[in-house]
């Protein structure tokens, strides 16, 4: 399984890699947007994790452009931030995130989020 990372915050990063690495992904990481759109059409991943506030290319354009470029794949994305602002949360998930967490984030809270049954397509 394959899971890239897009955050700009090291220890952020490492924590998440350390999780996933423990439930058998293979991590590459991205420090922005532009970085991880262009791992995104090179490379196939199971799981994006990324965050809102970054660099270059904020994670709510990032989320846009690469539900565009993996239409029709099975990637799922997960949002990590610390902006806990509902209107925020919706325009992830409206955008086809499938959750949405607070930083921080638990080892648990992320195996509960990867483990979620993927929904059915309609």
């Amino acid at each position: 399984m394959q899971a890239l990372i897009v955050d700009d915050d090291d220890t952020v990063v490492e924590h998440i890699r350390f999780c996933l690495k423990r439930h058998g992904y293979t991590v590459t990481a991205a420090r922005n947007g532009v970085v991880a759109l262009d791992l995104c059409q090179s490379q196939y991943f199971d799981w994006i994790i990324c965050d809102i506030m970054l660099p270059r290319l904020n994670g709510i354009s990032f989320l846009r452009s690469v539900k565009r470029l993996l239409a029709g794949t099975s990637t799922r994305i997960l949002v990590i931030s610390s902006m806990d602002d509902y209107d925020i949360k919706a325009e992830v998930l409206a955008v086809g995130a499938e959750a949405f967490l607070l930083k921080p984030v638990t080892t648990q809270m992320l195996a509960d989020a990867l483990n979620k049954p993927q929904p059915a397509v309609k």
